[in-house]
């Protein structure tokens, strides 16, 4: 490719250039391909954080055996100022993402809901995309306190933050959204239930992801610039 540019230059003294021409169309269509908004060739998301609670041990509690009402053993959180209920899908008429596996109740049984906090993050500079599912309480619950609805705030650092209200009854839905970091920072994901009734707001499927982006802006520039140093060799 050098070469060939060198022998551009060369020909362009002494007759048309050819080559450069290809050069450029080479360019304005790479330029205009990242204007459609392309990305760069095999990037892929990174995941930095993922919990489908589904690991966590139970402490023979439900008809599955493996609830556990209080519970703090989290391998990648810790609960604070109140508490949480582990719960396998199906027991105590709850059912989780899919019916399957284990989610949160964000209001423990000590009738205080607890905060729940990850572990600590190191986010590198760059674009995140942050999801979760949430629900209500179960509609078979007929504790007075049960009937209100479940207030969840949620936040990672400074970047994200949100409050979500859920209603006894709704089903699983994903929440979430996306956010950049300009610059490395260590964070944490963090979920409080207020209130306290011993029947939050369900919480599972938690995924933190670093996405690739397109770099359209700084790549358009560069495009821009061989385009012109191009012309200017031909010239």
């Amino acid at each position: 490719m050098v070469n060939d540019v060198v022998n551009e230059n060369r020909a362009s003294k002494n007759g048309p250039n050819v080559l450069s021409g290809k050069v450029a169309k080479v360019l304005l269509a790479g330029v205009l391909a990242l204007a459609l908004g392309g990305t760069p060739a095999g990037a892929t998301s990174v995941v930095i954080f993922e919990d489908h609670f589904d690991a966590e041990t139970g402490s023979g509690q439900g008809s599955s055996g493996q609830s556990k009402t209080n519970y703090s053993a989290f391998a990648q959180w810790t609960v604070s100022d109140g508490s949480v209920d582990l719960i396998a899908s199906g027991d105590f008429g709850i059912d989780c993402v899919g019916g399957a596996g284990k989610c949160v109740d964000l209001d423990g049984a000590t009738n205080d809901a607890g905060v729940l906090t990850s572990v600590a993050l190191n986010l590198a500079a760059g674009a995140y995309d942050f999801r979760f599912q949430l629900s209500g309480t179960d509609s078979g619950f007929t504790q007075t306190g049960a009937q209100n609805p479940n207030v969840v705030d949620v936040s990672i650092g400074a970047f994200f933050a949100d409050t979500i209200t859920v209603d006894k009854g709704d089903p699983f839905a994903t929440y979430g959204g996306s956010f950049t970091v300009l610059a490395p920072t260590t964070v944490s994901i963090v979920f409080a239930n207020r209130g306290g009734d011993n029947f939050g707001a369900m919480l599972d499927a938690v995924k933190l992801v670093m996405v690739p982006e397109p770099g359209t802006i700084a790549l358009l520039a560069l495009g821009i610039g061989g385009l012109a140093a191009v012309r200017r060799v031909s010239a």
